[in-house]
């Protein structure tokens, strides 16, 4: 075996031309954590490439490959660099060390070879970019409450309100994304019912969590299941409003199949109810709320 190498080197140092022609390799990173490797691999799915894995004694090193010219390296390795900041075309020196990765010739591709190189047998993946996602969580509607004419007095309204959702959404290839979502939102007060447009970018990290940022609109519904007033004439039950904000969240990238996360939103609103009653008359007003929901998405 040793002898095999000694005269791959000689021969390729002797006709250049011959080692020009060789497969070019791309090394993406190394982890010492098995498990980091199925989020390196979900990546690379998404980018279409295959994956190499190199074991060493202390880490496993990811490659890809092999390309058969530097101009389609160099395009892989573009796609790859905004997510894999490290990641390098291999030289032809460090091509022929056979503790790193040894030559593997077209015709090994689809055959067993003797190398410690395993090729990942990557599955067909069906995702087309389409999630789904459940979640549930607590939300806070601060309310305002203003005396437009003599003396109104009301009741507390409850600070938190009990939230779950369901949302659809696509990922495009370059990590933008849009979805839209229903919240509801209910406490023994109120409810909300919420119907929510997201434009975001996913943010790619060599992690195994995935920050989200998104901007949203939408339209809201605001049901009013409490009366408020100790002696009421007249009230708003109902409330509608265009809804616009941003949101915050955070994917755990460590499974194929569904992906936990935790999410944030700000939410600004325009809800007011008029109160009456016999003492007076005033306003109630609900402008922002902040949501906080933990979740899954498949």
């Amino acid at each position: 075996m040793q002898s095999a190498k000694y005269l791959t080197l000689i021969f390729l140092i002797l006709f250049p031309s011959i080692s020009n022609a060789a497969y070019k390799y791309i090394e993406i990173t190394s982890t010492k954590d098995k498990n980091q490797l199925w989020i390196i691999k979900s990546k690379l799915n998404n980018m279409n490439l295959g994956m190499l894995l190199l074991e060493k004694e202390t880490e496993f090193v990811v490659y890809t490959g092999p390309f058969r010219s530097n101009n389609s390296a160099t395009t892989a390795l573009n796609l790859i660099k905004p997510i894999f900041h490290n990641a390098h075309i291999l030289g032809l020196d460090v091509a022929l060390e056979a503790e790193t990765i040894p030559i593997i010739q077209a015709e090994d591709m689809n055959e067993s070879n003797e190398s410690t190189i395993v090729k990942e047998e990557m599955r067909e993946d069906n995702y087309d970019g389409f999630f789904i996602g459940i979640a549930i969580g607590i939300a806070s509607a601060p309310y305002e409450h203003t005396t437009l004419s003599g003396v109104v007095v009301i009741d507390t309204p409850a600070k938190y309100n009990f939230t779950y959702s369901l949302e659809g959404g696509y990922l495009y290839k370059n990590n933008l994304f849009l979805s839209l979502e229903y919240l509801r939102t209910n406490s023994n007060d109120i409810s909300t019912d919420n119907i929510i447009g997201s434009f975001g970018y996913k943010y790619e990290l060599e992690l195994k969590f995935t920050p989200y940022f998104s901007i949203l609109a939408g339209q809201s519904i605001l049901q009013t299941k409490t009366i408020p007033l100790y002696n009421p004439q007249t009230i708003d039950k109902q409330s509608q409003s265009f809804i616009r904000g941003f949101g915050l969240s955070v994917v755990y990238d460590a499974y194929d199949e569904m992906q936990p996360y935790l999410s944030y939103q700000y939410i600004i609103m325009d809800h007011t109810a008029s109160l009456e009653s016999s003492t007076g008359s005033s306003k109630l007003e609900h402008k922002r709320m902040h949501n906080i929901q933990v979740g899954i998405r498949f």
